[in-house]
């Protein structure tokens, strides 16, 4: 089963980065003609998102899990370099075991912190593509492992991840993202250490106004004409 889920993640990022990269060409061509920056023109100040991604381990955990992350994320894009985007993001990754005979045991929750940086380029006015690279604590919470308390363990987080954007306007955006993630242990606890691959969805909101509203474009005619004074 894990074999076949990875098949498809695996075929999913093939089509959409041939379907980036057909884009990629076309817009090129449009952006050439037209004397747009895309990634200027339609920049924003500050963003604020949600992601969820379902992950599966790289490495044998002796049973199967379910595995599902869920997070907030805050980001910034350089006002002078738009491409860069430092963030911050926070989450919790849930470990469900499915073990027939203990099911609940070691059942646990990786709670965490990142912070890291995205590359991202819209090749277009309505889509983007990009990647993104952050680091990280976790804080693993295990409820069941000990009968008589709960027992924890901090662990360092590593993060990979791609992103294919379309942008129905300019204050949303919706994202799949393809992520590799690794997670490391500092107590003896070592059984979850490892690499996860999933691919998830995530939705933005920018703040800032829309260039091509009917505001901002006779503002700008305005200011062509000389008719704002300072």
């Amino acid at each position: 089963m894990k074999k076949i889920v990875l098949r498809l993640q695996a075929i999913i990022i093939c089509v959409f980065l041939f379907a980036g990269i057909g884009t990629i060409a076309f817009s090129q061509e449009i952006e050439q003609k037209a004397a747009i920056n895309f990634n200027t023109f339609y920049q924003f100040p500050f963003s604020i998102g949600v992601n969820y991604q379902n992950l599966s381990p790289l490495s044998d955990y002796g049973e199967d899990y379910a595995i599902n992350d869920f997070s907030f994320f805050a980001l910034y894009p350089l006002p002078k370099l738009p491409l860069i985007q430092p963030f911050i993001q926070a989450g919790a990754v849930r470990f469900d075991s499915r073990d027939r005979d203990n099911p609940d045991k070691w059942d646990h929750t990786h709670f965490y912190g990142l912070v890291g940086a995205a590359y991202t380029n819209r090749v277009s006015k309505n889509f983007e593509l990009g990647g993104d690279l952050s680091v990280g604590i976790s804080e693993a919470v295990f409820k069941n492992i000990d009968p008589e308390a709960t027992r924890g363990a901090v662990g360092l987080i590593l993060s990979l991840g791609g992103k294919v954007a379309l942008n129905p306007s300019y204050n949303m955006s919706l994202d799949v993202r393809p992520s590799l993630k690794y997670i490391r242990s500092f107590s003896p606890l070592t059984k979850f250490n490892g690499f996860l691959f999933g691919i998830g969805f995530s939705g933005s909101y920018r703040f800032g106004k829309d260039p091509d509203s009917p505001q901002a474009i006779i503002r700008s005619i305005r200011f062509e004409k000389g008719e704002i004074q300072p």
